[in-house]
């Protein structure tokens, strides 16, 4: 079985960088950018499944699958699984050069219903014995909604994982600013000039945080586990400086944080303090 690593291989050929900068008419750079965004996503968000992909015959549901990247691997090694990819607020580009890429590996037969998670439904996409997201949740306009439907389509046996943000930390990974603490909406009169940059990614954002989270799991009567050492590997991605995940979080602010962490101890701490306090959080959710 191909590693996934090797699997993104064509993506870094330039030529053919090149060949969907031309057709869809986004700069050369940008796209190359992005294309590194979104496979080292895709990697990441394997890395956390992973250990939930024990056997062949389970249905899996990705919840926003973007440009269908880690569909495609999981499709490539024999995975039954499905995507929802409705291009919300903030992620227009996903529609544009996604065929292109998958045509890059050789796989264009994703299964996707352009729908957010609000409107899932058991008659139309049936159950799930594998219902997962990388850094959707925050997106989600109703997430009580989506909780609902994602806790329909589950399986009796079947297990959610999700990775997002805790907004409990008063801090906005996308944009990198701190947030004002119990009102982080309040946060855009702060930082006028980043936040108007990109004002519809903002808009997208929910501000969940851990206590909404067990409100939800208890309403749909699950039972929810955070894994720890999420921030401890998080910072540790940025040990790597060519890695895109340490390009895009290269601010003031975070490198200050990680020296702090590292010399003083308290990064080896960060492994072992519960998930749910932290940020970002992986989570899992089952029946009770």
């Amino acid at each position: 079985m191909m590693n996934i690593k090797e699997y993104f291989l064509p993506l870094k050929v330039h030529k053919r960088i090149a060949d969907i900068s031309t057709e869809t008419k986004v700069d050369v750079e940008i796209l190359k950018k992005r294309v590194e965004t979104y496979v080292s996503e895709a990697i990441f968000g394997y890395k956390i499944i992973e250990p939930y992909l024990i056997k062949k015959d389970i249905r899996i549901l990705e919840c926003g699958g973007g440009w269908m990247l880690l569909q495609s691997y999981l499709k490539s090694i024999g995975y039954n699984t499905v995507a929802l990819e409705p291009l919300g607020k903030g992620f227009d580009f996903f529609g544009t050069a996604k065929s292109q890429l998958l045509s890059c590996l050789n796989n264009q037969d994703i299964n996707v219903f352009e729908i957010g998670i609000e409107e899932l439904d058991y008659k139309i996409q049936g159950e799930f014995d594998l219902i997962f997201s990388i850094n959707v949740l925050e997106h989600v306009d109703n997430l009580e909604l989506a909780f609902s439907k994602m806790s329909n389509v589950l399986s009796k046996s079947g297990m959610m994982i999700h990775h997002c943000p805790n907004y409990f930390i008063p801090y906005e990974p996308h944009f990198g600013i701190p947030l004002v603490p119990f009102l982080p909406e309040n946060t855009k009169y702060l930082f006028k000039n980043k936040i108007n940059a990109n004002q519809p990614l903002w808009e997208s954002f929910n501000f969940i945080t851990y206590r909404k989270l067990e409100k939800l799991a208890d309403k749909n009567s699950l039972s929810i586990d955070y894994q720890k050492g999420i921030l401890y590997e998080s910072f540790k991605r940025l040990d790597d400086k060519n890695s895109e995940f340490s390009k895009r979080h290269n601010n003031k602010f975070i490198k200050s944080l990680y020296w702090l962490f590292k010399y003083s101890g308290i990064l080896t701490i960060l492994k072992y303090l519960p998930g749910k306090y932290l940020t970002p959080m992986t989570f899992t959710l089952k029946r009770n």
